[in-house]
């Protein structure tokens, strides 16, 4: 029997269309599965910890402040939280493929804040309205079962917990495989990041999740021969990545283990620029593919059993998040030669200034400090150009233009919810630094081997 099971293994992923084909039937089934089965767990506890989370949602309120720095930096996102619990909130055991594909939910413009939808949801039994199924909600694979025992609040502990363990794990396994020095920009990316928020909120948990996850795999398994399936793996994180995020800050679960990829490539192969380059762009395409083929399928799925017009309903929604609604996606490129546009405009020096944006919640002596660690790199990579790691170097810079191609094309999007989209940003502190940090370390070895 094992035999046979090896056998098609050997067909199904032989051809590189078949594999791809495969690894995405394998995993959509999962996430239908999962979603599915989780949805049956009992409503009354869900129900009754949400209930229990009430005070905590209307102290804090759905812009609640952690600490103020005059950036917004740890402002969280709870109102996105709010909704979240509405929706495990109404999730029938009963029906439990329909709650996993439709995540019913109460809206109502006159109730003016999501805490009055909670508490409406909860005190009067309001029914829902409409649904939040243009996402996986894949955070309900953890975040329903912790509400059968736990609140808002106990939740966030819980949370913590665990992404405080993976960061440290993630951590010591940069020191065992790379070096200590490799531990000084993955923490920068953090600080950046702020990271004390990042537990606090349902919704920031998730995305970080998933690339700790990704970077602790190849952490783990990356030994000769893995790189050839480095692709696949994007193609999967990405596929995980639209599961869990909606719309977050997704490039943290690209850029994070990209970049510790590259590292570890630095250190024990030989790549040429070109080969390294080539490399970097089969991982994106894959990452990128896995996010977007796993997406359109949820929309397909609820056209097909729901009557949800999801395609047509969600293509509105990405031409109002990426211009000023349907007639400009339709028209897209002529507002983007001729739109002066505001924050919801497709010009693309508006889209430029968004971006830019996105760097002035971090504190004014960190773009100093920014500004100096530029100048350094620039003269560690001349000094490099012509040592082993120029093009894991080269890489790394690239990486760190993933956030700004990011927001070029999700300019509204990045505009209105900046005081959390920012985070992707810190992707290009981990990228610039870590290639500081290769750079240093390819100088010190040339060094050593002049002194010999």
């Amino acid at each position: 029997m094992k035999e046979k099971v090896n056998e098609i293994s050997r067909k199904l992923f032989k051809n590189p269309l078949s594999r791809y084909a495969s690894v995405y039937f394998l995993i959509l089934i999962g996430f239908i599965l999962s979603l599915t089965l989780v949805s049956l767990l009992p409503a009354d506890n869900v129900r009754r910890n949400v209930e229990k989370s009430l005070p905590d949602f209307e102290r804090e309120g759905d812009r609640y402040v952690m600490f103020d720095d005059g950036k917004g930096r740890s402002m969280l996102d709870e109102g996105t939280d709010m909704h979240m619990a509405q929706m495990q909130y109404y999730v029938d055991p009963s029906h439990p493929f329909k709650s996993a594909m439709i995540f019913p939910r109460h809206e109502d413009p006159s109730y003016g804040s999501a805490v009055a939808l909670v508490r409406c949801a909860a005190a009067e039994g309001l029914p829902p309205t409409e649904s939040y199924a243009r996402y996986w909600h894949g955070w309900s694979l953890w975040i329903r079962p912790l509400l059968q025992v736990f609140n808002y609040h106990q939740t966030r502990v819980v949370l913590a917990i665990v992404f405080y363990a993976l960061v440290a794990f993630c951590g010591f396994l940069i020191f065992k495989k790379l070096s200590w020095l490799h531990i000084i920009p993955f923490s920068l990316m953090f600080v950046y990041a702020y990271f004390p928020t990042i537990p606090m909120n349902w919704q920031l948990f998730s995305v970080y999740f998933v690339a700790l996850l990704s970077c602790i795999f190849i952490l783990t398994k990356y030994k000769n021969g893995f790189i050839k399936y480095l692709p696949l793996m994007f193609f999967v994180v990405g596929a995980c990545t639209c599961f869990v995020d909606i719309l977050t800050a997704p490039i943290i679960a690209f850029g994070m283990p990209a970049v510790l990829t590259f590292a570890l490539v630095g250190k024990n192969e030989n790549f040429s620029l070109k080969d390294s380059m080539w490399l970097l762009i089969r991982m994106g395409i894959a990452w990128v593919g896995g996010y977007l083929l796993i997406w359109v399928s949820k929309w397909v799925i609820t056209d097909i059993f729901f009557d949800f017009e999801g395609i047509q309903l969600e293509l509105g929604r990405i031409s109002e998040r990426t211009s000023e609604g349907w007639p400009a996606f339709k028209n897209a490129f002529t507002q983007i030669v001729y739109n002066s546009g505001n924050e919801h405009g497709l010009s693309m020096w508006r889209r430029w200034e968004i971006t830019l944006s996105q760097f002035r919640v971090m504190f004014d002596s960190i773009m100093k400090i920014g500004v100096v660690a530029l100048n350094v790199l620039v003269f560690l990579v001349y000094q490099a150009n012509r040592k082993k790691n120029w093009s894991i170097i080269a890489v790394c810079i690239a990486i760190s233009l993933c956030p700004f191609a990011w927001y070029m094309v999700t300019a509204q999007h990045a505009w209105v919810h900046k005081f959390f989209t920012f985070r992707n940003t810190s992707i290009v502190v981990y990228a610039l630094a870590s290639a500081a940090v290769i750079a240093a370390e390819s100088l010190k070895r040339h060094t050593e081997t002049r002194s010999k």
